[in-house]
């Protein structure tokens, strides 16, 4: 991975959740989980095509180095913008690199 084109400072945020008072569990927080530099990348084209076979609003691609534990029930805060992770893939299983597939909220 070329550090070159790792030119945005993310922030990866894991959920706090307590329980509600009807019983189900909410977010009460979002919670630091690692900041680093990131690759974000809109999806286009065939890219876009293939990444809709997991979920039809798919929208970003976000490229980084490998960091332990980021699951698809975070989330990336990049500025004033947010992305739900959607998949999270361990390149080559080499713990080198991870790729995110995101859908970024619109309004929030």
């Amino acid at each position: 991975m070329r550090a070159g084109k790792l030119r945005h400072l993310v922030t990866v945020e894991s959920a706090i959740e307590t329980p509600s008072d009807a019983g189900e569990w909410e977010v009460a927080i979002w919670a630091v989980f690692a900041t680093t530099r990131a690759e974000i990348t809109p999806l286009k084209g065939t890219e876009k095509f293939q990444a809709q076979h997991l979920d039809p609003e798919i929208t970003h691609l976000v490229r980084m180095r490998f960091i332990d534990g980021i699951i698809p029930a975070m989330r990336i805060v990049w500025g004033s913008r947010t992305f739900d992770i959607k998949s999270a893939l361990n390149i080559e299983e080499r713990n080198r690199e991870i790729e995110i597939l995101a859908i970024e909220r619109i309004g929030s």
